[in-house]
């Protein structure tokens, strides 16, 4: 058995699902466990919001309600039987500094206070002095999204922030070299390992930020216009942290807003090491059904340490998405399009969908054993 350690999410619970089943299930894997991190919808969602100042919003939504009570039950619950910590991940506020402040003051420190919480993960490096400062006994981690690429980086957030919990860019899970860089200052490194963004995306800072200022979506993804492209994302198949336990000190899955079953799945795939699982199931992105059929056994090793840099000269991605994925494409077109007709075919429906907001073209995405966009004509 492996001496792992998992960062695990609270994920989302059905009407039938409990905090208790969720509790039961994962006290059988104690061990191997670091934290469990929870986005408290109140909590997570009114420094979005500039009409509300830093006073909780007033949760209207039904689904919102029952996941913040059930959130709350298990922060209750869990305390002193598992590390828990909850997620402050926006980068940009609509806050001017003193606001933030009083937000921190008044509604982050007396939460932390009441529910006993363990940790904080942190993207602002204001919110995070403030609140080390208020309580330096609280344990904090760095976002991915904070962008923390260098160790002199690392070093500043320690210094002012007291942090020794580190998550790199998404990035870096496929960047061995980079991960040894930053495990060398003696901090540990926690990275998330499946979700799909797209290896070297220029867009992926504008999407934090532009989620963190309007709480919307920055257009979407553009990997998930080429089928191919899952295999330049940044998620890693579980044979993979073979080749990352001397770097990797906390694994941590994504998985808030899936039911159980799924994170569970989710789960064992990456704690079992299962090499024949179905990785459009485990790896999240906005349309992760598209990429169903992909096993963890079709990926070869050399994708874990691609830069994709000869992408032009290679093509290795775009053979593999042709072969392996010939069965559902056909399932969902009308014919089998080339590599080149395919990315065509998807530039135009976006630029259809985003652009013009026209109804000739319609992509959806099916939930099921494959899926794939298809072509709806109007």
């Amino acid at each position: 058995m492996h001496n792992r350690k998992f960062s695990i999410p609270f994920p989302l619970l059905n009407e039938n699902e409990t905090v208790d089943e969720y509790l039961a299930y994962i006290a059988k894997y104690k061990e191997h466990i670091d934290d469990i991190f929870l986005g408290v919808p109140f909590l997570g969602n009114n420094y979005h919001n500039p009409n509300a100042r830093y006073f909780p919003i007033d949760v209207r939504s039904r689904a919102l309600g029952k996941h913040t009570s059930e959130c709350l039950e298990l922060l209750e619950k869990s305390r002193g039987l598992f590390k828990r910590i909850i997620t402050m991940n926006a980068g940009v506020y609509n806050y001017s500094f003193p606001g933030l402040i009083e937000y921190v003051d008044y509604v982050l420190v007396p939460f932390v206070d009441q529910y006993a919480v363990d940790g904080v993960i942190c993207t602002d490096f204001n919110m995070a002095c403030r609140l080390h400062e208020l309580r330096p006994e609280l344990e904090l981690h760095t976002s991915c999204n904070c962008f923390i690429e260098t160790p002199r980086e690392m070093e500043m957030w320690h210094e002012y922030a007291g942090i020794s919990v580190f998550n790199p860019p998404r990035d870096f899970i496929r960047r061995p070299e980079k991960l040894r860089e930053m495990r060398e200052t003696g901090y540990k490194l926690k990275y998330l390992v499946n979700e799909s963004c797209l290896f070297g995306c220029p867009q992926n800072k504008n999407h934090v930020m532009a989620w963190a200022v309007d709480n919307c979506e920055f257009m979407a993804q553009c990997h998930h216009n080429v089928t191919s492209n899952f295999f330049r994302g940044v998620s890693i198949v579980p044979r993979w942290m073979k080749q990352l336990d001397p770097y990797v000190d906390i694994y941590k899955i994504s998985g808030r807003r899936v039911p159980l079953k799924i994170f569970k799945e989710v789960f064992e795939a990456y704690f079992y090491e299962k090499d024949d699982v179905n990785m459009g199931k485990i790896t999240f992105g906005i349309r992760p059904g598209i990429y169903m059929g992909f096993l963890a056994n079709e990926f070869p090793d050399k994708l874990l340490s691609c830069e994709c840099k000869e992408c032009n000269q290679c093509f290795l991605c775009d053979r593999i998405a042709r072969n392996s994925h010939k069965a559902s494409r056909k399932l969902f077109f009308k014919k089998d399009y080339s590599e080149q007709d395919y990315r065509r075919l998807m530039h135009k429906i976006g630029y259809e969908l985003f652009m013009q907001n026209s109804q000739k073209y319609i992509a959806e995405c099916y939930d099921n054993e494959y899926g794939e966009f298809f072509e709806v004509l109007g």
